[in-house]
């Protein structure tokens, strides 16, 4: 049986109102969830990448990771992995110059 998690009702907040849930069980191991049916995928490098630039996109402060070569997606979608080129700013021009578009 799975315990259910409601948060706040009146904030709807919480892990019934999330539309998806993230929990980094390890290093090795992360969880998530979804209120939808999500097929499962393989795990390939590129995906790993891809969750580690939504972690640093919505971090409020600061990400750790134990290997220096933590890979990540720029905002053109390009593998990386130096740390030092990431850049919110970035993201976010890129993200409101689409939703400028006719």
């Amino acid at each position: 049986m799975v315990p259910e998690v409601r948060g706040w009702p009146e904030l709807e907040i919480g892990f019934k109102s999330a539309e998806v849930v993230v929990f980094p069980v390890s290093r090795h191991v992360l969880v998530y969830g979804a209120n939808c049916h999500v097929k499962a995928t393989n795990t390939t490098r590129k995906r790993i990448a891809a969750h580690n630039t939504f972690t640093m996109l919505t971090a409020d402060e600061e990400v750790y990771s134990h290997v220096p070569d933590f890979c990540w997606l720029d905002e053109t979608g390009a593998y990386q992995t130096n740390w030092k080129l990431f850049s919110k700013e970035k993201f976010m021009q890129g993200s409101s110059a689409e939703t400028e578009k006719p």
